[in-house]
């Protein structure tokens, strides 16, 4: 399971008023769990937004302000490190990993990952399995 740290600082949101600082900060740790169980399907700025009851704009600086992350940054991160594990599934095609971890097109799915990771989903699952060897 992904874990992120939750943040309960009551100076997270300075330009809000104490009561709503806790408030956004509920509402936040809770779009983080929706966003950790949902990561696999179609996720969208607007959507989450709305879900919050923000204006686009306004969700995505406070979102930005709570995890230091643009909304898609973040959804980004986490669907690569869902991949990540997927891909010590050494049976499981790229694409499969692709599209479990929540990608729509396979080509975004490899730039993302090579961004992230500084090499290709293929060549991470080979150092996985040259890791894991040298373990047993």
């Amino acid at each position: 399971k992904f874990i992120y740290n939750h943040i309960y600082e009551n100076e997270l949101f300075p330009d809000v008023h104490m009561s709503r600082q806790q408030e956004y900060v509920k509402k936040f740790n809770d779009l983080l769990d929706y966003i950790d169980m949902h990561y696999d399907e179609e996720l969208s700025l607007e959507k989450m937004a709305a879900h919050m009851g923000f204006s686009k704009f306004h969700f995505s600086r406070l979102f930005k302000q709570y995890t230091s992350l643009t909304f898609n940054d973040y959804l980004n991160y986490r669907r690569l490190k869902a991949a990540e594990e997927l891909l010590s599934d050494p049976d499981l095609p790229i694409a499969e990993v692709s599209l479990q971890s929540g990608f729509n097109s396979i080509s975004t799915f490899n730039r993302l990952f090579r961004v992230y990771k500084k090499c290709s989903p293929s060549e991470y699952r080979s150092k996985l399995s040259i890791h894991s060897l040298k373990k047993g």
